[in-house]
């Protein structure tokens, strides 16, 4: 029987402060990359964000632009007035972007809203 793990706000940031940790071993860095794109699919738009900038710009994850840029589009949609942070992230992201990135984010932002959110 498989053990259902909720994406607490405690686990999110523990696991956010590992992937950031420059000295995190691999294992500590498979912890944290797990608990911040569990909490990306949760809907959690600040591990949006932060899983969008790590894979567009490649930060310890292996580049995906597109998949990067569909977080980050995501996460601005879902941001508020206090977290600016989130929109420039976007703004840095589609202003890089290749047209086929945009294109690609764009249609894996449509399997998002329909619900296959592979």
């Amino acid at each position: 029987m498989r053990r259902r793990i909720s994406a607490t706000p405690t686990r999110i940031r523990s696991g956010a402060a590992v992937l950031e940790a420059p000295d995190a071993s691999r294992d500590d860095f498979t912890y944290g990359a797990r608990w911040l794109g569990l909490a990306a699919q949760k809907g959690q738009h600040q591990a949006q964000a932060l899983l969008g900038q790590m894979l567009f710009n490649g930060e310890r994850l292996p580049r995906q632009p597109a998949r990067g840029l569909m977080w980050l589009t995501l996460a601005r949609d879902s941001a508020g007035p206090d977290e600016s942070w989130i929109k420039e992230s976007y703004n840095k992201a589609i202003a890089k972007a290749s047209e086929e990135d945009r294109a690609s984010a764009l249609q894996m932002l449509e399997h998002w809203v329909q619900g296959r959110k592979d």
